[in-house]
């Protein structure tokens, strides 16, 4: 008789341990600046062999809006 046993890694509960990120389910982008975050704590896309096939797209969309919300918008001090 075999006995086979399966892993299964949540990345959702590692990207919001509180252990490695202050208050993980507020959003705060400067958690992200000075020191990277420690390895294989922030991973939004998967990693290894199953990683998300749409990662490069999302970057591209992101970038994209980005470039058109600085430049087709005009932006003033309030």
């Amino acid at each position: 008789m075999h006995l086979f046993s399966k892993i299964f890694w949540a990345f959702i509960g590692t990207n919001k341990n509180p252990k490695y990120f202050h208050e993980p389910e507020s959003f705060d982008p400067s958690r992200f600046e000075g020191n990277a975050p420690v390895p294989y704590t922030w991973l939004p896309f998967g990693a290894g062999p199953r990683t998300c096939p749409g990662k490069d797209y999302v970057r591209f969309v992101v970038l994209n809006f980005i470039h058109i919300l600085i430049t087709k918008f005009k932006w003033e001090a309030i």
